[in-house]
């Protein structure tokens, strides 16, 4: 289940990596959490899921529009140490395009905008709404799956993008 704003923001009170963002984006204000460094914090706080989650408020209530779930990589934390690993069953490998991950959120006015797990504004941004300009399936496909209570996430590869 994912944490309400409520939940996000105790949790940036009691640890100092966590940040709280305040935007006003066309007038509609839009919270964003994110951390600092990777920490046993995360864990601590069962805060996995602050990892880029966004709320855009809706008259008296808050939608939220969840990045992907925090992962850790091979000797990152205790559960994630070779030694831990070694008695798992690897059921798939995949490779991964070391990219931006792309989410994206939907103001009251239904307006549908391009997210980092950081930023609603940069480079990555930039190339994206320049991208979906010329791609309208895409989305139409975002507004598809919010209808659904779905959130949509991409790796954005690019050679522009370092």
């Amino acid at each position: 289940m994912l944490p309400k704003l409520e939940d996000c923001q105790n949790i940036a009170k009691k640890s100092t990596i966590f940040k709280e963002r305040i935007e006003f984006i066309e007038d509609f204000e839009v919270h964003k959490f994110s951390y600092i460094v990777q920490t046993e914090d995360i864990i601590k706080y069962s805060a996995e899921e602050l990892r880029g989650i966004t709320f855009v408020k809706y008259r008296d209530t808050y939608r939220t529009f969840p990045m992907l779930h925090k992962f850790y990589n091979v000797n990152q934390i205790s559960s994630t140490k070779m030694e831990v690993l070694k008695a798992k069953t690897i059921k798939k490998i995949s490779t991964k395009m070391d990219g931006s991950l792309l989410g994206f959120y939907q103001l009251p006015n239904n307006k549908i905008y391009p997210m980092t797990k950081g930023s609603f504004k940069n480079e990555v941004i930039d190339q994206v709404n320049e991208y979906l300009s010329e791609n309208e399936n895409i989305t139409k496909f975002v507004e598809e799956m919010f209808s659904k209570n779905l959130y949509p996430l991409f790796e954005w590869v690019s050679p522009k993008i370092e």
